[in-house]
């Protein structure tokens, strides 16, 4: 059973009234255990509020209640989308696609560092995979001016593309190894609205199972 992140506190109460509370060994999720260390229920914490090093009870007393500013963003060859949340309400977002994928779908920038010189259609869809990137950069840079600056960020891009993303002119907003910067740690199919959609649901919600998720 899924939930949204305002409810964890609640949530984790209800555990600790199931059995006694400990961190799993992935340190994403609490169990509920019984006197023998049997495991009786788990709750997978929301990716938005992640626990560190906190024991369940710190953890639960040091919940926020509210997110603040969040930024999504998603990259892929060809497509990219971002969008701004103040806890559950959307406040900016955009879409950027542009032709960039070869015909056998391998990206341009990928192509030119594995094949050298390009020709005039290669050439094309090189300059559209760099305007894509500055285009949403500059976008980014905006809402950071705008918003006030970004309380979490979470980021998808692949590994090939990242030096591309945090290199300069302009830079990012944001940088990989920043404290309040993650990875989306889930697969991301082609940006797009309702793929933003999807992937900040899946960030904020949590879920239960066990006896009290039934």
């Amino acid at each position: 059973m899924s939930f949204p992140w305002q409810e964890t506190r609640a949530r984790i109460a209800e555990l600790a009234r199931l059995g006694v509370l400990r961190v799993a060994p992935d340190r994403k999720s609490l169990e509920a255990t019984d006197p023998d260390g049997g495991l009786v229920a788990r709750l997978v914490l929301p990716i938005c509020l992640p626990i560190g090093s906190a024991s369940p009870a710190a953890y639960a007393t040091g919940l926020p209640s509210t997110l603040g500013r969040m930024l999504v963003f998603l990259l892929r060859a060809g497509a990219t989308a971002a969008g701004v949340w103040l806890d559950d309400e959307l406040l900016v977002h955009k879409v950027v696609k542009k032709y960039v994928v070869r015909g056998n779908g391998k990206a341009q920038t990928t192509y030119k560092k594995t094949k050298g010189k390009s020709r005039a259609g290669s050439r094309l869809r090189l300059r559209n995979a760099e305007s894509l990137l500055e285009e949403i950069k500059v976008k980014l840079c905006g809402w950071e001016r705008e918003l006030g600056g970004f309380d979490k960020v979470f980021y998808y891009a692949p590994e090939r593309m990242r030096s591309d993303l945090f290199a300069a002119d302009p830079p990012a907003p944001f940088r990989p190894d920043d404290a309040h910067v993650a990875l989306v740690p889930l697969h991301v199919h082609e940006p797009g609205f309702d793929e933003l959609l999807r992937v900040h649901r899946a960030l904020t919600r949590g879920w239960t199972s066990g006896p009290e998720s039934r």
